[in-house]
């Protein structure tokens, strides 16, 4: 699991002072850019070798609002690793409870659109960022 700290700014709030329900996207997906560059992957090396991890399905729960300055942690992990697709589960807090939690699947694609099994090295990679066994 990886976890990316972040901060509430001014312009990711709506009318009611609450961070918009879009902006937890942008947060988790940065979240995710940040895991992946932890564990050695780099999304526009994976470009060039002609693969991209595309979002193919989501699903977000909003527990409670988050407001300007609020600190934020992202905690991000890969639950399931299929042969062309990954099911992440991002969950973030404020002070240790939660306000938004989401889980996601992401494909391989090739630049055709269609799906590509995943080479042996990113499924290696990709493996780091899921929960150990007990």
């Amino acid at each position: 699991m990886h976890t990316t700290p972040l901060t509430v700014r001014f312009h990711e709030l709506d009318a009611y002072g609450h961070v918009n329900h879009a902006v937890f996207l942008t947060y988790f997906e940065t979240a995710r850019i940040e895991a992946l560059q932890a564990i050695g992957c780099d999304l526009a090396v994976l470009r060039e070798q002609g693969l991209s991890l595309v979002i193919v399905a989501l699903e977000v729960s909003y527990r409670q609002p988050a407001t300007m300055g609020d600190e934020l942690a992202i905690s991000t992990a890969i639950t399931e690793l299929g042969g062309s697709s990954q099911q992440w589960r991002q969950v973030c807090t404020r002070a240790g409870r939660t306000v938004v939690e989401g889980t996601l699947r992401a494909a391989a694609v090739g630049p055709d659109g269609r799906a590509l099994r995943m080479p042996d090295d990113l499924r290696a990679a990709l493996t780091q960022l899921m929960p150990a066994e007990d």
